[in-house]
């Protein structure tokens, strides 16, 4: 696995978002973050130890410096704490297109009778308002839904009640952005779920 992002904390400890790796190292190198967690078998640099100690300490770095005589090879960080404002993209609560809504739902077909879960063939995946846009039924989280190619051509512009259908789990608007770009990962690094609740 590619290490392209690292998990970005608030001073109280609350996860704020994923942030680019080159933007978590610049943030470490201004002193402007601090890092949490490393990766265990994850490196981002192997070189001379003195040009790593002309940029950081090795208490900074902790764990995350392992040094084999003259060289230093320097562990990807996983979460890093930031001291203070971080800008990361969107302030406002992103829209359910239909990315978000199956990411969301965790690339399963809502409905009761199917089910099905569809994380490496997401095209079979379809969002669906459950109350219908054509009888007044509004684009937002809260009536939004993931199906089934299958089963969304089933349900056409009925509601659930005239097909007979519940829901695995009633629409709802995501808590924090975070939870929305966590959950478009396939893969999500076990110190992401050990420190947040993250449903698969």
């Amino acid at each position: 696995m590619t290490i392209q992002h690292v998990l970005a904390m608030d001073a109280n400890g609350q996860g704020i978002g994923l942030v680019p790796l080159d933007q978590a190292i610049r943030l470490l190198i201004r002193k402007a973050a601090r890092v949490v967690e490393w990766f265990d078998n994850r490196v981002i640099w192997m070189g001379p130890l003195k040009v790593v100690t002309a940029v950081f300490s090795a208490d900074e770095l902790g764990e995350g410096l392992v040094v084999r005589e003259t060289l230093a090879v320097l562990k990807a960080p996983s979460i890093i704490q930031v001291f203070g404002f971080l800008r990361i993209g969107h302030r406002a609560m992103p829209r359910p297109t239909t990315a978000n809504v199956i990411a969301r739902d965790g690339f399963r077909c809502m409905n009761d009778k199917c089910g099905k879960v569809y994380r490496h063939d997401v095209k079979k995946l379809t969002k669906d308002h459950v109350h219908p846009i054509s009888r007044g039924g509004k684009n937002v989280w809260e009536n939004v839904t993931t199906l089934c190619w299958r089963c969304n051509n089933r349900k056409g512009d009925r509601t659930l009640k005239e097909m007979g259908w519940r829901l695995i789990q009633a629409p709802r608007r995501p808590k924090t952005q975070l939870e929305l770009q966590i959950a478009r990962r396939k893969d999500v690094p076990e110190q992401w779920k050990a420190r947040f609740v993250i449903k698969e």
